[in-house]
């Protein structure tokens, strides 16, 4: 990891002003999670049923384990990790993650949709969906430009003089928002952004867009995973992009 020394490097010239590079986006995560009521008994009988219902949708795993209280199900090529649990007495949890992607989202958010329609065939029955939540990661690049000095100069017009009482290089740092739900609106949604240097490579800019909706279904009700992963994306390659270069701001 390459410390961001003092004093940075041509932060005047051109080529940094404009360092994000958009074409450079590369989606390295995204995951589905919802919470149900009732609870689903997670028994030998039900895992291979569930795992013949993933597979009917075209989904298999070469690696399983079950425990008393959690499954998981995991493949690594194109890496896809499924875990349902008991996180409590009333109630289930699914999540279904890829880390370090090698499709696109449109492909997750299809074989998310084949796991929650695995869940309903593996425990029919009406199920009320108490909260869900979506998340991606995207990395860019920042034209070579350490990504901190990228965010605390180019974003928020900081200068570098200002960590100086640290006594220290900075090796990365960024910003965490948090937005709380909307009370009054229909489908209120908690949205969180990760925006940072990646503690792998600090020239790449990390950016984690989170969105969580804390209402809960109607008991009947369904709702459609890939729905939940197009609003985050969509948010994260709109407003969070043009936050990122400044676009609409005085």
């Amino acid at each position: 990891m390459e410390d961001w020394h003092y004093p940075p490097a041509s932060p005047e010239t051109e080529e940094y002003r404009v360092a994000l590079n958009q074409k450079s986006r590369q989606t390295i995560y995204a995951g589905v999670n919802y919470v149900f009521a009732p609870a689903p008994i997670l028994d030998g009988e039900r895992f291979l049923l569930f795992q013949q219902s993933l597979a009917k949708h075209g989904l298999s795993f070469e690696q399983t384990q079950k425990a008393e209280k959690s499954w998981t199900l995991g493949r690594t090529k194109p890496p896809l990790l499924i875990q349902a649990a008991l996180p409590g007495p009333p109630i289930g949890q699914v999540m279904v993650t890829s880390d370090w992607m090698e499709g696109d989202l449109n492909a997750f958010g299809d074989e998310a949709a084949a796991v929650y329609e695995g869940v309903f065939e593996t425990w029919p029955g009406d199920k009320q969906v108490i909260a869900k939540d979506a998340t991606i990661r995207q990395l860019y690049d920042v034209g070579g430009t350490p990504a901190f000095q990228y965010l605390w100069e180019h974003r928020l017009g900081q200068q570098i003089g200002q960590l100086s009482f640290l006594g220290r290089p900075v090796a990365g740092g960024g910003l965490r928002l948090v937005m709380p739900p909307e009370t009054m609106s229909p489908e209120p949604v908690q949205t969180e952004l990760r925006i940072e240097s990646f503690l792998q490579d600090p020239r790449k800019l990390f950016v984690q867009v989170s969105m969580a909706w804390p209402q809960p279904t109607h008991p009947a009700g369904t709702f459609a995973p890939s729905e939940l992963i197009s609003k985050v994306e969509d948010l994260a390659n709109t407003d969070v992009l043009d936050f990122l270069e400044l676009k609409g701001s005085k």
